[in-house]
């Protein structure tokens, strides 16, 4: 087996009972920054999302080393018509291709798990403003479990480095119907656009879809230390 073939199992392994960027937020596919980065993030989900119509609150702290990187999200999710619940998550990644620098083009692949505390039965407002206790393809459960990876472009420039990247991957979780409940895989994928200026502060904006679900949008400042 090759080393990068043992890498790939190693982190299907790993992302198991590693915690996804947490429901309600994008899951960010732009790569780590070497070093300790903190970062903020504000998410808008639709109604027939993992969270519902809610904007989630959250702060992250990621880790690169090498060609390793780590992350952690925690946040809160304010929903229309629930009360606020909190959503976990954590993401592990693994560069492939590229370094930033020699090479601007980047692969990666990623895993993980994510967790939001959802209160039962779910309540979703519908878009005629009517309540409804199930979205038309039935209610996600409180976790999920992905896998994928990321392309990135670095676009050095004397004032910011630009980064734009496409991120597929295949999603797991429970989904309930009339009561019965099973585990279902969803082609899902984000996109996005990271900027980072010299000294360590940066901005990103970023987009994330599940096969079947509205999209969830998200803005995020990030310091490096």
């Amino acid at each position: 087996m090759t080393a990068v073939a043992r890498a790939v199992v190693a982190l299907a392994l790993v992302a198991a009972p590693l915690a996804a960027q947490a429901p309600g937020l994008p899951v960010h596919g732009g790569g780590f920054r070497q070093g300790v980065e903190a970062v903020a993030t504000i998410g808008w989900a639709g109604a027939s999302s993992f969270t519902g119509d809610a904007t989630t609150y959250a702060l992250g702290l990621s880790y690169g080393s090498g060609r390793l990187g780590l992350s952690g999200t925690a946040g809160l999710v304010d929903p229309e018509a629930d009360a606020s619940a909190a959503t976990l998550g954590a993401l592990v990644s693994l560069l492939l291709v590229g370094n930033g620098v020699d090479t601007p083009f980047e692969v990666s692949i990623f895993g993980g798990y994510g967790w939001f505390d959802r209160a039962e039965p779910r309540v979703f407002i519908a878009r005629e403003g009517l309540l409804r206790r199930d979205p038309p393809l039935g209610t996600p459960g409180n976790w999920r479990v992905l896998l994928g990876g990321s392309v990135a472009a670095a676009i050095t420039t004397p004032y910011a480095s630009i980064r734009p990247w496409l991120a597929p991957r295949a999603e797991l979780f429970q989904l309930t119907v009339s009561d019965a409940t099973s585990d279902e895989t969803r082609v899902a994928g984000s996109a996005g656009v990271d900027v980072r200026f010299p000294g360590g502060p940066g901005i990103r904006i970023l987009w994330d879809k599940v096969d079947g679900y509205e999209s969830t949008l998200g803005v995020g400042l990030s310091y490096r230390f």
